[in-house]
């Protein structure tokens, strides 16, 4: 009864700030209808990718969570956590195409619709999330549910390699 006499009025939108269909987004959980695919072949600079993978906790140095955000004009910020350190912290420039190539992967992989079936605690799970104006979506999955030559699994291959460049590791 509150939230339909709320969005009933448009002082409701000015008492929050915002718009009147950015309030009833939020009160109703709804998100933008959004042609992710087209924007993701067409990003605004706004428009920011993550992709997240492990856990914070892992029992191995090694390992650990890493969180990958790219924007469409190749910048990069890699955030890593682990039981056994500090939190790190490192932010660079890639060029154009590899970011763009990223974008590209992510797209035709059909983002969002990538998610894939619950997996076990020792999976290796990778969240992917885009990130444009107030709209937002995310996707989830397992390397290993993965079809070998897709642009789900490729797009894991180089979000490893980026990682890997930005900390300034060579990779054999």
């Amino acid at each position: 009864m509150f939230q339909a006499a709320l969005l009933s009025s448009d002082g409701a939108a000015a008492w929050f700030g915002r718009s009147f269909s950015s309030v009833c987004r939020a009160l109703l959980g709804v998100r933008m209808l959004v042609d992710w695919p087209a924007l993701l072949r067409n990003p605004p600079r706004e428009l920011r990718v993550s992709h997240d993978i492990g856990s914070a906790d892992a029992e191995e140095a090694s390992l650990g969570r890493r969180l990958l955000t790219l924007g469409p004009e190749g910048d990069v910020r890699l955030e890593q956590w682990h039981r056994f350190g500090p939190h790190r912290v490192w932010t660079t420039r890639i060029d154009l195409e590899t970011a763009r190539r990223f974008l590209r992967l992510l797209a035709d992989s059909g983002f969002p619709g990538t998610t894939l079936a619950a997996a076990d605690a020792k999976a290796a799970v990778r969240v992917l999330s885009v990130r444009h104006k107030d709209a937002s979506a995310q996707a989830s999955f397992v390397v290993a549910d993965v079809a070998p030559k897709s642009a789900l699994a490729e797009l894991s291959q180089l979000a490893d390699r980026l990682c890997e460049q930005v900390q300034g590791k060579k990779r054999s």
